[in-house]
């Protein structure tokens, strides 16, 4: 029964072994296929055409100018005459700079008497007026009050015929006011218009009354006129190059003034001339009485104080050398030395294929899987109430009919950067009045900071409705953090942990709102960002707090930032609202557990050997101690006494003697003068002249043949920008699907090399399977053979 219990045992083990081999067997069939497809993987790889980007080199144009005087002239396009073959038909563009035109110039910020009914405008203490129109007695003219009155009159003309050339520009026919401004480098004055129609806007003026209100000036401009359907004869070198033009100008009309010589003589024969001696005023002299005698006593009774005269005594410490308290303890504290200071260091045995088991079936936790997104209803439900619906502070700045919008969105922010408060206006809490105003708030960029005045929350609608309180929950969960109900873990508020520097080169992949890379970007695109480099120079997402910060600076800044309210804040207000909603919660307490455990999991553990090695610590703590015990330089023994000049006494002295000195300042004694008042001789000359007839009137014409005129022309070779932003375009398109193909072929490879792994691991676990059957037959096999062998000799006795 024995031997047969063991053959049965020795039959299963080998049905045992069978299946494992083959078992085996289907494994490395596997591994094959995976082989044969990583294989195919890396032929495509192979295989894929490699974009090359486009050469400017390859892209050029030929076009041919030509210059008429001040006129440039580009040749569009040319085609043969039908009529006459000789000739070609051209088309080509003219340019020239006209040095005496209207110009934008920066907006200005006006402020009015009444932003609902606009009347009168002014910068700073100066009035604008009329164009063409004489100021006010009352208005702070500067420019126009220090002219003549003949160069007032020139001003006013000159003024209405500005007032023309801005009609024509903007296409307004209203009425514009002007100011002039001197220009620092020429001394001369400029002048700055202003339409009737911006000023008159009232939802252009916020709350103080001021408003942004664009202006023009006098520059120079490029002005383009296309001239169509000439004919040109086109002279050719032997190459075939144009090098010459001649345009055929055909017939034209000639004007020819009529003269009006009676009228004019007619005019000078019975007008009067200005005389100057009809033009005179009265003037006061102002003589004054000479003092000199008062000074000459003054200099004669009063010695000019001497530097020698004004002393003053120091004390001057001399100090005792110790070098002897020096020498007596470096010879009785020898100095430590490096190698009278060791320590053991223990040595791990090492068991790191037990470590490799565990990473290959427990991968190291990541933290991106312990982050989740959630809306916490209470926050919302507060700052939805607060700032959208009937409190229009949100809605506001998304009204394009309302004056100030980013003024209101100011309103939202103040309430929410370190928000104080206090009850003062009965049952309402308002802005706590001793902590405004708040300056040197720091934004995200070093250097700029902003300012929260009182006002900034008491005059907004948020306070108007009474939620200046519920906002104060919202500024301090910005300011303190925030851990939503019915959650205990860490609440980050959207600050990201450091990624990369800014420096390296994973710093591209990660922004896609903000390029950065060495230092780039505009003020306005680092605000709007939502990503800032630290004090480390690392890259770091914001926090809500300093993005609500950064977006008060954007609101306060727009026109310097060269921002536009609806293409760059309304998008960065309506981004904020949704971020102020959505929290990042970070599992940190389940995170630091389970990577615990993985550390622990995946540490040596066993430690049986021993090394003595330098105790570098105590060592530097032991010679840091001797250093500190050597004396010094440091008692001071000995005095004397010694005589300094005093300076401050000699010049306050020699100051008095000079202010004590008399000035001519009296004037007691005055005449009257007759003198000729140019002034109102020039204006009665000046109106004298302007209203001499001239020859203004042209009513006949003649024909005249204008002739032809020859041109040479340039030949420039320039780049086709079009051609070439093309071809760009299409590398640009071509490399990304080239990248997206590698990004697939790679992420297919990984997924293989990953099987074939735990292929492997399956393939070494079914070996160890083996083994152990093997054994396990071996010892069936020896118990066989005894029974044979025990049963054999039972028969031979």
């Amino acid at each position: 029964m024995g031997m047969s219990a063991s053959q049965a045992r020795f039959l299963s083990l080998t049905a045992r072994k069978n299946n494992v081999e083959f078992h085996g067997q289907q494994i490395n069939q596997q591994r094959t296929t995976l082989s044969n497809e990583s294989a195919n993987y890396y032929s495509e790889l192979t295989n894929l055409a490699v974009p090359i980007p486009p050469s400017i080199d390859d892209y050029t144009k030929i076009s041919y100018t030509f210059e008429d005087g001040a006129v440039n002239n580009t040749l569009t396009s040319l085609y043969p005459d039908k009529n006459n073959k000789s000739k070609y038909i051209v088309n080509y563009l003219q340019s020239w700079n006209d040095d005496y035109a209207i110009v934008p110039a920066s907006s200005s910020m006006v402020e009015t008497d009444n932003p609902k009914n606009p009347t009168k405008f002014s910068i700073g203490s100066q009035t604008l007026r009329k164009a063409g129109t004489a100021p006010a007695a009352s208005d702070n003219d500067e420019y126009y009050n220090s002219l003549s009155a003949s160069q007032q009159v020139d001003l006013l003309k000159n003024e209405s015929y500005l007032l023309s050339m801005a009609q024509e520009k903007t296409g307004d026919n209203g009425n514009f006011y002007i100011r002039y401004i001197q220009n620092t480098t020429t001394g001369q004055y400029e002048p700055y218009l202003y339409a009737e129609s911006e000023l008159t806007q009232s939802q252009k003026y916020n709350h103080k009354n001021l408003g942004s209100i664009p202006c023009f000036s006098l520059g120079t401009t490029t002005k383009t006129q296309e001239v169509l359907n000439k004919s040109a004869f086109i002279e050719k070198d032997a190459s075939g190059r144009f090098v010459a033009i001649t345009i055929d100008d055909g017939i034209g009309t000639k004007a020819i003034p009529h003269n009006n010589l009676d009228e004019i003589e007619e005019y000078y024969r019975n007008t009067p001339f200005p005389k100057q001696q009809d033009y005179t005023k009265v003037i006061t002299n102002y003589i004054p009485r000479n003092n000199q005698s008062a000074i000459d006593a003054y200099w004669a009774n009063n010695a000019e104080p001497k530097q020698e005269d004004f002393n003053k005594q120091e004390t001057n410490y001399i100090p005792r050398n110790n070098q002897d308290a020096i020498d007596e303890y470096l010879l009785t504290h020898l100095e430590p030395k490096q190698e009278d200071y060791t320590k053991t260091n223990t040595i791990p045995k090492n068991n790191q294929s037990e470590i490799d088991e565990y990473i290959l079936t427990h991968p190291e936790p990541d933290k991106d899987d312990y982050k989740k997104y959630v809306t916490d209803t209470k926050l919302s439900s507060i700052f939805t109430a607060a700032t959208a619906g009937g409190n229009g502070c949100y809605d506001h700045v998304l009204d394009t009919s309302y004056s100030n919008r980013s003024g209101c969105y100011k309103h939202v922010l103040a309430h929410m950067i370190d928000l104080e408060v206090e009850t003062s206006q009965g049952s309402k809490t308002v802005a706590k009045s001793s902590a405004y105003p708040k300056s040197g708030i720091q934004t995200s960029i070093p250097g700029y900071t902003i300012s929260i005045l009182a006002t900034d929350i008491n005059n907004s609608n948020i306070n108007s409705y009474n939620h200046t309180a519920e906002m104060l929950e919202i500024s301090n969960a910005l300011k303190n953090g925030y851990t939503p109900t019915g959650e205990t873990q860490k609440v980050t508020i959207m600050a990201g942990d450091k990624t990369a520097n800014a420096s390296s080169p994973e710093s591209d992949k990660l922004l896609s709102d903000y390029y950065i890379k060495n230092g780039g970007g505009t003020l306005k695109q680092k605000l709007m960002s939502n990503y800032y480099i630290d004090e480390n120079g690392d890259i770091a997402k914001k926090t809500l707090r300093q993005k609500a910060i950064d977006l008060f600076y954007l609101c306060d800044h727009l026109s310097e930032l060269g921002a536009d309210i609806d293409a760059d804040l309304v998008p960065a207000v309506v981004a904020f609202q949704n971020d102020m909603q959505n929290f990042t919660i970070f599992k940190e307490e389940e995170y630091e557990k389970d990577h615990e455990e993985w550390v622990k999991n995946t540490t040596l553990k066993e430690w049986n050997e021993s090394e003595t090695v330098p105790d570098v610590d105590a060592y530097t703590l032991a010679h840091q101690t001797w250093e500190n015990g050597i004396p010094a330089y440091q008692e001071w023994y000995d005095e004397e006494t010694i005589t300094v000049p005093d300076v401050d006494a000699f010049n306050n002295a020699h100051d008095a003697w000079l202010n004590g000195a008399p000035e001519y300042k009296e004037w007691e004694d005055e005449e009257n003068t007759t003198v000729p008042d140019t002034d109102a001789y020039n204006q009665a000359l000046d109106n004298y002249k302007n209203a001499a007839p001239s020859y203004r009137t042209w009513d006949e014409y003649v024909e005249e043949s204008l002739g032809t005129r020859t041109y040479k022309l340039k030949t420039t070779t320039s780049t086709d920008e079009d051609a070439y932003n093309n071809a760009m375009n299409q590398y640009n398109y071509d490399k990304a699907i080239y990248d997206q193909k590698i990004q697939e072929i790679n992420s297919k490879i990984k997924i293989i090399q990953q099987q074939d792994k735990n292929l492997e691991l399956k393939l070494k676990q079914l070996d160890t399977e083996e083994n152990a059957i093997q054994t396990e037959m071996d010892a069936v096999k020896k118990v066989i053979s005894k029974n044979v062998e025990s049963s054999f000799k039972t028969f031979n006795a």
